[in-house]
């Protein structure tokens, strides 16, 4: 007989069946129109292609698996293959939002508080990075630079040998499967610095200060300042304006910038607005809320429970596309529930399929491109790093 431990472990494995879900289909029975329809001179690059047609080999078994077998009863059981994207796969998605949380809180993110911090951008300024990997490095480095010189301000350590610790997630989409270039960040709540006396070592220096409205309206306002400025000093703003290259010259371009205005990309009704569902009133240009005309800064209480930690990290690093929120309409149209309601009354945005599509692709990132960067005392060659990082996995 078969032990009880191995019969409960292979009965309470169910394979994932992808093939059954929305997002699944959308792809199935539109993917290929949708290249079709791109294929030009300038057609999409080759790893936005590649991540959409991968995703529809993942856990598929006939795209290959991996035998299983139990060397206690014998038995064995068929796990296919993934896709491993980067971008949408919500399979992938989850088990890399898993392991990456994990990994922060068990060995990197030090045991002193945390602070959640979210940056986001002007539209023209998100399209700007979404293209190029440079300025977005350049951009978050300025970023991180003003935040150590705020908590430097706030600790009284300005001056001292010391630095902040930080972990960045770079978010390339929100709510509405939208492309939207934003930073996430845990930020160490204080510095460590240098310790008194000959025999060196480091302490850290605390961030007790409540923070009120005044408080954040000026850091932003910093903020955003200084990333003008640089991207002013990179050519990328002359006379207050965004430099594009031939935007619309390429059909990840056009992706790129309709999914960033919420237009349609594609079709007899591009550059029309996506529909939407329950809007009580039409949001013109007018009634935009400040943060679509600038920075917005959202600066979190301190977090201390490790537990709390981690499941901050699965939140930043969760994948884009929740099964659950999408669905058929009797139309043929996909309809994407948002997480909560906008402040016009939109409870959810419906899609044409190949429009649908566009948006997925202008949300994959550029292969070799780090979607997690390290700042500060956090830093993979940092000098301090291995006297602060948790060595022995302890929560």
């Amino acid at each position: 007989m078969r032990p009880a431990t191995c019969v409960t472990r292979l009965e309470s494995y169910q394979r994932a069946r992808p093939e059954r879900t929305v997002l699944y289909q959308a792809l199935a029975d539109h993917l290929e129109t949708f290249l079709d329809m791109t294929a030009s001179d300038s057609a999409l690059p080759t790893h936005v292609r590649r991540e959409l047609r991968s995703f529809l080999e993942c856990g598929i078994l006939a795209h290959g698996f991996a035998r299983v077998r139990c060397k206690d009863c014998a038995d064995s059981m068929l796990v296919a293959f993934r896709c491993k994207g980067r971008a949408f796969c919500p399979s992938c998605g989850a088990r890399r939002m898993a392991s990456t949380a994990a990994h922060l809180v068990d060995h990197v993110l030090p045991r002193v508080p945390f602070r959640h911090v979210v940056l986001s951008l002007p539209f023209p300024v998100r399209l700007l990075l979404a293209r190029s990997d440079r300025l977005l490095s350049l951009v978050l480095g300025t970023f991180l630079g003003e935040l150590d010189r705020w908590l430097a301000e706030r600790t009284a350590t300005t001056g001292e040998v010391g630095d902040s610790g930080a972990v960045t997630i770079v978010q390339r989409f929100g709510s509405a499967l939208n492309l939207n270039v934003h930073f996430h960040t845990l930020l160490t709540a204080g510095r460590f610095v240098a310790g008194p006396g000959p025999s060196g070592g480091i302490e850290f220096v605390g961030d007790e200060k409540a923070i009120d409205t005044e408080d954040r309206l000026a850091l932003e306002t910093t903020i955003g300042q200084a990333i003008v400025r640089r991207l002013e000093s990179e050519g990328a703003i002359e006379e207050g304006a965004i430099v594009f290259e031939d935007l619309e010259d390429s059909a990840l371009g056009v992706c790129e910038a309709s999914s960033v205005s919420g237009r349609i990309a594609f079709g007899p009704s591009r550059g029309s607005r996506i529909e939407r569902e329950g809007a009580i009133f039409s949001a013109g240009e007018g009634s935009l809320s400040r943060r679509s005309h600038g920075f917005d800064l959202f600066l979190d209480r301190p977090v201390t429970d490790r537990g709390q930690l981690e499941r901050l990290c699965r939140y930043l690093a969760r994948p884009p596309v929740p099964a659950s929120r999408l669905s058929w309409r009797e139309d043929g149209r996909l309809r994407l529930e948002l997480p909560r309601a906008w402040s016009d009354g939109t409870q959810a945005l419906v899609f044409d399929p190949l429009d649908f599509i566009s948006r997925l692709a202008a949300i994959v990132p550029r292969p070799r491109v780090n979607q997690i960067r390290y700042h500060g005392i956090l830093a993979p060659n940092a000098a301090w790093r291995s006297l602060v990082v948790p060595t022995d996995g302890r929560l």
